[in-house]
């Protein structure tokens, strides 16, 4: 069965600001499994598994009654699939509309998404109230390019591309870049306490990692999983075969 996780984001002064929600299954002996574990066994594909998580975020009372923003990943197949992306925009304008909740969709570093095509999904979402954020700043196809092709509101780094970068002087660029269109700044991967000094550097940042938060069933897995069948009983779904 599939559960949803959660893992806060933070400010500066350890605030929790915002929660990206995570697909996790329960295993009949209770484990909990991540996507990379489960879809195997299940035969689920991505568009599959973003249509159940954006469907049982909107009958989830407890995560969607936080107040906080929460941040949802696509996949690249769903972005290349018109009606799977239809049909999951409009689960998630939904849950704007029935919860107020500010809901942020990641797109993600693997989809080679550009142009037009690329202009149109951004347009589909924001036009939902949807908010966006380019995902692994720096990696794959979130380019520099792609940054300013369109409006985001908010750009997630991975903190480990500045292990391997020489050169910081693009991360400057990016602040006054995204200072100057109202983009907020996410460093991501956040595993080691001693990396948060990064924010003396960019204090406006929001973080987010192990150092700071791991990923958490809401109540626990038995309260997840409450969640869950109500959620499949209220509206007909079916629950996902191990």
């Amino acid at each position: 069965m599939i559960v949803l996780a959660t893992q806060w984001m933070h400010s500066a002064n350890h605030q929790p600001e915002a929660l990206e929600v995570l697909a996790r299954m329960v295993l009949p002996s209770k484990k909990i499994a991540v996507p990379a574990e489960f879809m195997a066994i299940t035969g689920m594909t991505w568009s599959d598994l973003d249509v159940e998580v954006y469907s049982l975020l909107n009958g989830d009372q407890e995560i969607a009654g936080l107040n906080k923003p929460i941040f949802v990943n696509i996949s690249p197949e769903t972005l290349e699939d018109p009606a799977t992306f239809g049909l999951c925009a409009d689960l998630l304008s939904d849950l704007v509309a029935r919860k107020r909740a500010r809901v942020v969709v990641e797109v993600p570093c693997k989809s080679p998404l550009q142009g037009d095509h690329l202009a149109h999904v951004l347009s589909v979402l924001h036009a939902g109230d949807i908010a966006v954020a380019i995902d692994d700043y720096g990696v794959k196809h979130s380019t520099r390019e792609r940054l300013d092709s369109q409006h985001w509101d908010y750009c997630k780094v991975d903190l480990s591309t500045l292990k391997i970068t020489p050169d910081l002087e693009w991360l400057l660029r990016l602040e006054r870049t995204c200072a100057e269109r109202g983009t907020k700044i996410i460093f991501e991967r956040l595993e080691r306490i001693q990396d948060i000094d990064v924010l003396k550097v960019f204090p406006s940042a929001w973080i987010q990692g192990y150092a700071m938060s791991r990923p958490d069933l809401p109540g626990g897995v038995d309260a997840a999983i409450r969640r869950s069948v109500a959620r499949i009983k209220d509206f007909d779904l079916l629950p996902q075969a191990i």
